[in-house]
């Protein structure tokens, strides 16, 4: 929650079965590291929390740790798209269809995503490369503040 927390302090629950495949992970690596003579007990969950304190990460909502990832909505939908990379941000100009780069990527893209229809700018991101996905109908982050899970 330290990290999926939106920025006001809202909780946002963990996606569907990420919690579940976490914990088998840690299962894992403790079978693996119990065959090789040595005891362990790994937890994936707090690692992250750790890992995320440390950083002194805040919490971000819809922007990844790094800010290089955002959900953006579209009508009823969320979008996740990545501009970590530089040819990522170089590649916004074609994606939207732009004649010159935008003052700023992230508020070019969430306009378009808001009111584009959206297959069309699923399909041109594709082909380009351009790291987008579609989150999954019912997703956490795809329901209203009021009615996010906490787990």
């Amino acid at each position: 929650m330290a990290l999926t927390a939106r920025p006001d302090g809202g909780p946002i629950g963990p996606p569907r079965g990420l919690v579940p495949k976490l914990q088998s992970v840690g299962e894992r690596l403790d079978a693996g590291a119990n065959r090789l003579g040595g005891a362990i007990h790994i937890d994936p969950l707090a690692i992250l929390g750790e890992r995320a304190a440390l950083a002194r990460l805040p919490p971000g909502g819809a922007v990844s740790c790094g800010g290089g990832t955002r959900l953006v909505r579209s009508g009823d939908r969320w979008v996740a798209v990545t501009l970590a990379r530089r040819e990522d941000r170089e590649l916004v100009p074609a994606w939207l269809e732009l004649d010159r780069p935008p003052d700023e990527d992230w508020t070019a893209v969430a306009s378009a995503v808001a009111t584009r229809p959206l297959e069309p700018l699923l399909e041109r991101a594709l082909l380009l490369g351009l790291p987008i996905g579609l989150l999954p109908a019912g997703s956490p982050a795809s329901r209203p503040a009021g009615e996010l899970p906490v787990r």
